[in-house]
């Protein structure tokens, strides 16, 4: 085998290695992240002192089961195209953004205009 052939096989290599550390670091994050917006999400949806709640809750379970479907689901993606040796670290990343603008845009919905 030609040294030359060596250096390009690890060359190829070195972006595979690199994915699948951020893919892994990403993958462990996830959790924590959707816990995270879970809280946001669970105290947006809380009985308030005068009985009202900021955010109804039907979408407030709604925003629960995805927050936790979406970034299972990523995984899944992520782990079969890691095993395909195809990148895959942006799946878990697009999955951890569009959780966070769903949180987002759910606390936006439930603030309430001052009056006074």
């Amino acid at each position: 085998m030609d040294t030359k052939e060596q250096v390009d096989k690890r060359k190829a290599g070195l972006p595979l290695i690199i994915d699948r550390v951020f893919s892994t670091i990403l993958l462990v994050a996830q959790p924590f992240v959707a816990v995270a917006q879970y809280l946001l999400v669970a105290l947006g949806a809380s009985e308030w002192m005068d009985g009202t709640r900021s955010i109804s809750q039907g979408a407030a379970t709604t925003a629960s089961v995805l927050i936790f479907l979406i970034p299972l689901a990523a995984a899944v993606v992520t782990i079969v195209m890691l095993s395909k040796r195809r990148i895959a670290f942006w799946i878990p990343l697009v999955a951890m953004v569009l959780t966070s603008m769903m949180v987002v845009v759910l606390d936006a919905y439930g603030q309430k205009p001052d009056r006074s």
